[in-house]
């Protein structure tokens, strides 16, 4: 599967289903917080599976893609920031599949009970509304496939992920 196919089938359609169709809120923003750091790997020169590399990686994911969207993940990436998105966010769900410090997560349905809204803070929380990190990652997303055809990288032209079908 190309890289562009993949990112079509896994992020742009079956994590949709997931976010939207199957209300898997929580497991959603786990599968963007690791999507991000895919974003800034298909930026970088190394190959995909090099280790070491995911602190830069989800930075350049934020820089290049998330913060042209909205300037605030920039400034919720920030090391000095209370809610310093690669510890908080990404280490929390990749380690211990849950948000660490004071990132918290919510849905559409019930920020707008709660009367709070996506990035922004609430009683010293950062609030991650769910639909609206999807919506925010899927543009990321359809950036990075109009970027694909000027990256050079070999890692780019290569299958991206290998089905086997057992049948």
């Amino acid at each position: 599967m190309s890289l562009e196919n993949f990112i079509r089938t896994v992020f742009l359609h079956d994590l949709r289903k997931m976010v939207y169709d199957a209300n898997l809120h929580y497991l959603g923003i786990g599968n963007i917080s690791l999507g991000i750091e895919f974003l800034g790997a298909c930026l970088d020169e190394y190959p995909f599976n090099k280790s070491g590399e995911s602190k830069k990686r989800f930075k350049i994911g934020i820089e290049h893609f998330l913060s042209k969207i909205d300037p605030r993940y920039s400034k919720f990436n920030q090391r000095s920031s209370p809610y310093y998105l690669y510890k908080n966010l990404r280490c929390g769900m990749a380690h211990v599949i849950r948000p660490q410090g004071k990132v918290h997560f919510t849905s559409r349905k019930e920020s707008k009970s709660d009367g709070t809204k996506h990035l922004c803070q609430s009683e010293g929380r950062l609030i991650l509304v769910c639909e609206d990190f999807y919506d925010h990652f899927a543009q990321s997303c359809k950036m990075l496939i109009e970027k694909l055809p000027t990256l050079t990288n070999i890692k780019i032209k290569e299958p991206y992920l290998t089905i086997v079908n057992h049948n």
